[in-house]
């Protein structure tokens, strides 16, 4: 049974232990307890607080008479080294862990299960994982939290002895990811392949216009742009890299309707000057230098396009022969079949000049007209000129001109016939003359000769009678003679 003192008898109890050499306890107590139905209490103090002092202690441990372990009358428990345990509890929802003097970091549940926070009040938190640290003033760390202001921050700095370090972010295992979020948003990922990418599709924008801007963007491939690409200085491609347009695109000239080319030292210029009338197609494209497809040993070709074919310039047929066709592809065949095709060729090899065409839907070139290294010119068809025809000779031309027929050669004109067996050589001579070398003959007239003026009679003084032929009955033939409009006939025994 409990011994019970009576109020104030024997009380209070102070005794000094004497000096010992071995542990002997001043205080040492034991008790059983023997019923699971009854919570015991092992030691209580209880104080009645009608008037103390806010740091009066319930409690008060000490060595050499100074303070190490004191329990405070509102329940503070004060250790002035540490507590050793292997679980500390704080067993309620709205316990704390007070850091401090001043009690001005605290760690709490935050209202919820498995949530932990740092807080105090209004005034912003930060927590310091230290790599070293010697005192304030020398350090290596890194910090998460409200960071010098109102923005928070994950990162790390260093004073003193200290040593700067990187920050990195990282997400590991297969697949997955780092996402940067904005006003409860996902707005940019890197994903698990390492690609930077946005979170919806054609939404955010890398900088601003005229602020805010990157400097340069530095690409070890390919540059895709689904829209325009506006640049305020110059676009380069560098080492043996193209511009590729995927589909229709734009090169557009800021104001004066000139796009300039330039070599990397900006020595070598040509400008291309569009005018004309607006629209897709309607104006005209002046180069300032020459234009140039291909070079020595590389073929290329030059196209324009019509209403409803194309015409090229390029090498065709054989090495070195330059071809200009219409309505006709590099592999023969034609962009329109409803329409006939056309090829003027020459070239070195075969050393011609030549004029081909082929029929609606066939492709396949007939020459009709074509010049020899000796200046022959072959013809297929016939010639109708309303100018003149010259054709050079061994000491001079013959001329056609609006019907007359001029032979400056004293050789006269030479007809053959196409076996060259058959020659007939025409002669212009005194009193405006005509020599044949052989006779005349004309087919499908009733008359031999027609003249375009009217033939004096040459009458004489004597009468001519028809009588005296050669032969009795003569003449047998009478000649007609177109005599400018009127029939004459010449008597033919």
């Amino acid at each position: 049974m409990p011994k019970i003192i009576a109020a104030g008898v024997g009380l209070p109890l102070i005794g000094t232990g004497a000096t010992v050499t071995t542990s002997q306890p001043l205080l040492d107590l034991s008790q059983t307890w023997n019923n699971a139905a009854t919570a015991f209490t092992g030691l209580k103090f209880n104080v009645t607080d009608t008037a103390s002092a806010n740091l009066s202690l319930l409690m008060d441990l000490q060595v050499g008479g100074v303070p190490k372990f004191n329990v405070g009358k509102a329940g503070v428990v004060t250790a002035v080294s540490r507590f050793v345990a292997p679980f500390y509890y704080v067993n309620n929802d709205t316990g704390a862990i007070f850091f401090g003097a001043s009690l001005d970091t605290v760690i709490q549940r935050d209202g919820a299960a498995n949530t932990l926070a740092l807080r105090n009040g209004t005034a912003a938190q930060q927590l310091n994982i230290y790599e070293t640290y010697t005192d304030a003033s020398n350090y290596s760390r890194g910090f998460v939290g409200f960071f010098g202001g109102t923005t928070f921050a994950v990162g790390a700095d260093a004073t003193g002895t200290g040593t700067g370090r990187s920050v990195r972010i990282q997400a590991n295992g297969t697949g997955t990811s780092i996402f940067l979020r904005s006003s409860g948003t996902d707005r940019w990922q890197l994903d698990g392949n390492g690609h930077f990418i946005a979170s919806t599709d054609n939404t955010y924008d890398i900088g601003a216009s005229g602020a805010n801007r990157p400097r340069d963007f530095f690409l070890g491939r390919n540059l895709t742009v689904g829209g325009d690409m506006l640049t305020a200085g110059n676009a380069q491609v560098g080492g043996s890299g193209i511009y590729f347009f995927n589909g229709r695109s734009t090169i557009r000239s800021p104001a004066d309707a000139t796009v300039r080319l330039t070599n990397f030292a900006n020595t070598i210029t040509t400008d291309i000057t569009l005018s004309g009338a607006s629209g897709s197609g309607a104006s005209t494209a002046t180069f300032g230098g020459d234009i140039a497809a291909g070079a020595v040993g590389t073929v290329k070709q030059l196209s324009a396009g019509m209403l409803t074919t194309t015409a090229r310039f390029r090498e065709r047929v054989a090495v070195d022969m330059l071809g200009i066709t219409t309505n006709l592809s590099s592999t023969g065949f034609q962009d329109n079949a409803a329409l006939s095709s056309w090829q003027l060729l020459m070239g070195a090899t075969s050393d011609v000049f030549r004029i081909s065409r082929s029929p609606p839907g066939s492709g396949v070139l007939s020459t009709l007209f074509s010049v020899g290294s000796t200046g022959n010119a072959t013809l297929t068809g016939g010639l109708t000129t309303d100018g003149s025809v010259v054709i050079p000779g061994a000491s001079g031309y013959f001329f056609s001109d609006a019907g007359s027929l001029t032979m400056p050669m004293s050789g006269g004109l030479q007809i053959n016939d196409a076996s060259a067996t058959n020659t007939v050589r025409m002669t212009a001579g005194a009193s405006n003359l005509l020599t044949l070398n052989g006779g005349l003959k004309t087919t499908g007239a009733t008359f031999a000769l027609q003249t375009a003026t009217t033939l004096t009679d040459n009458a004489a003084a004597q009468v001519a009678t028809m009588t005296n032929g050669p032969t009795a009955g003569n003449p047998t033939k009478w000649i007609a003679i177109n005599d400018n409009g009127t029939t004459r006939y010449i008597p033919a025994w």
